[in-house]
């Protein structure tokens, strides 16, 4: 089971680094199979938090469509994209936006496999950047349409700053981009994903002092019933 650290600290306050809390989780009995720092290696000047101004059919292609997208470098940018999950018409969504140079996984690959993204012209229309899925970014193996921002999200930050340990955006929840541990399978009974049973044996073990967040402060779905 996968738990972001930034839950955690919803309900107990961490100051340990996160490789000395994972050492100090296995010794209590909660053993960590493995960190993850997702977003590690995105390109702070070729990946941002970008927004759609207008999507407009391809003129070629009835399953593809052209976004132009707003992100905070200079002139917006049209990119070709076969994303379901934005329409002909639509506008304002913020996005994952890369440019050329970004290093990202090939969304098409089966095996993990970097890429790193060129000019390209998509069924004769010139494509200068990609809206991002999950996959492109090495959140999960999420390829069928490309991620989709808070309203509030700010164009032109680069999108490790703003999703870092603390995604707020509309994500599955076995991909949020944080740092994570794994319960051995014989563990505590925890229910689902819910963050506060698993705060508890932190508190009792590790000496935390534990606090219960509003829905105003939390970063992930609310459980106030939990």
């Amino acid at each position: 089971m996968r738990v972001p650290l930034s839950w955690l600290k919803e309900y107990v306050d961490i100051t340990l680094p996160v490789e000395e809390l994972a050492e100090r989780l296995t010794l209590a009995g909660l053993e960590v199979a493995a960190i993850e720092r997702i977003g590690a290696e995105w390109d702070r000047d070729k990946i941002f938090v970008g927004e759609i101004l207008e999507v407009k059919p391809h003129p070629n292609a009835d399953r593809l469509v052209l976004a132009v997208v707003n992100y905070g470098r200079g002139a917006p940018m049209t990119v070709v994209t076969g994303a379901p999950n934005i329409r002909v018409g639509e506008k304002g969504h913020k996005v994952a936006f890369a440019t050329v140079g970004a290093r990202l996984i090939d969304g098409y690959s089966e095996e993990k496999r970097y890429m790193t993204l060129k000019p390209s012209k998509i069924r004769g229309v010139p494509s200068e950047g990609m809206v991002c899925s999950e996959k492109e970014l090495g959140i999960s193996d999420d390829h069928e349409g490309i991620i989709l921002l808070e309203d509030d999200a700010p164009v032109g930050m680069p999108l490790v700053d703003y999703l870092g340990p603390t995604w707020r955006g509309a994500c599955p929840s076995s991909a949020w981009p944080a740092r994570w541990r794994r319960l051995p399978a014989n563990g505590p009974a925890f229910p689902s994903l819910r963050p506060w049973p698993k705060a508890r044996p932190l508190t009792a073990r590790l000496r935390f002092s534990l606090r219960t967040p509003t829905c105003a402060t939390a970063t992930r779905p609310c459980w106030c019933a939990a």
